[in-house]
């Protein structure tokens, strides 16, 4: 799944007005960990390498200033892909900018010389789960786990049972991905997702209450789960019930005075078919901003008044 460790790149919401907690996987399976900066665009790529504002970053956190936006590298991340482009990058580039069919073909072509490879076969399989073709995500998921079994692919087979309604094997694919990683956030967040829905409404609040403590209760991390929930371009990642939930706890803990937060809260609500609540939200974050982000709030208020929920173009995913 997109959702495997890996490190992050992020723009400051605060300052950018850009929730950038949206890198998606960039870590190999094996210890040679890389990221991207493909959702900057290639012409930034290419300028920060002009630049040799990275070459490599073996310990501690990397911070970069681009004008007023901060971008941050997570510890023991190791940047390479300069220098050795990884064969799958342009697979998950594709991927993460929605274009469903061309990643496939990208990750079948792979296939066809390497069939073995895992984490081509989790790519395949996030591919699957893009096009909506869950019974074959869970195959290819099954395939990988086979091979390697890795945290990220419980959680992507357990997102597919639960975009299939199969409530039972989701939670129980979230349960085996944290007994590898129990502190993968992403893991907790589905997993109540799933308990909610089915009903058990007490250890949904556990799951939310363990996400909470992994985040520190960090505003930031709320809203970025939020903002993943409600507008991901893949139906089966997103959640109206739990966008709402982790948006709320974002405008709690920034006591509703952050214009991007209540945006988020926006279209939380929108996803969830309560436009007239998104509109309130909407408009209440349009008060507030300092004028930056206007031309993009008025767009979803336009939106929410039509009655449509509003649909990112990248996949929004937060989770770590």
């Amino acid at each position: 799944m997109l959702l495997a460790w890996r490190p992050r790149i992020r723009f400051e919401p605060e300052a950018c007005g850009l929730c950038a907690e949206n890198s998606g996987r960039a870590a190999q399976r094996n210890s040679s960990a890389r990221f991207q900066l493909d959702y900057l665009g290639q012409n930034t790529l290419i300028a920060i390498r002009k630049l040799k504002v990275i070459t490599a970053i073996v310990v501690g956190i990397g911070v970069i200033g681009l004008g007023s936006c901060e971008l941050l590298i997570a510890p023991a991340a190791v940047y390479s892909a300069f220098h050795a482009p990884d064969p799958l990058s342009k697979a998950y580039v594709l991927l993460r900018r929605n274009d469903c069919s061309a990643a496939d073909s990208e990750f079948t072509a792979f296939l066809a010389a390497q069939p073995n490879d895992p984490r081509a076969i989790s790519g395949k399989a996030d591919t699957m789960i893009c096009l909506e073709k869950y019974d074959d995500a869970i195959a290819e998921y099954s395939h990988a786990i086979e091979l390697d079994p890795k945290w990220f692919d419980y959680l992507g087979r357990g997102v597919a049972y639960k975009a299939k309604g199969d409530l039972a094997k989701a939670v129980q694919n979230f349960d085996s991905g944290i007994a590898i990683k129990p502190n993968a956030s992403g893991l907790y967040v589905y997993r109540g997702a799933a308990l909610a829905q089915r009903g058990d409404l007490s250890a949904a609040r556990a799951d939310f209450d363990k996400a909470s403590s992994l985040f520190s209760n960090k505003p930031r991390m709320f809203n970025s789960y939020g903002w993943a929930l409600a507008t991901s371009p893949i139906s089966a990642y997103r959640d109206g019930p739990a966008a709402i939930e982790y948006a709320r706890r974002a405008c709690e803990l920034t006591s509703w005075k952050r214009a991007f937060v209540l945006d988020t809260l926006a279209a939380a609500y929108a996803e969830n078919g309560k436009f007239d609540e998104a509109v309130k939200w909407q408009m209440s974050a349009m008060e507030l901003d300092d004028k930056a982000n206007q031309k993009d709030y008025e767009a979803r208020l336009a939106m929410y008044r039509r009655r449509e929920p509003f649909r990112g173009q990248f996949l929004s995913m937060a989770f770590y």
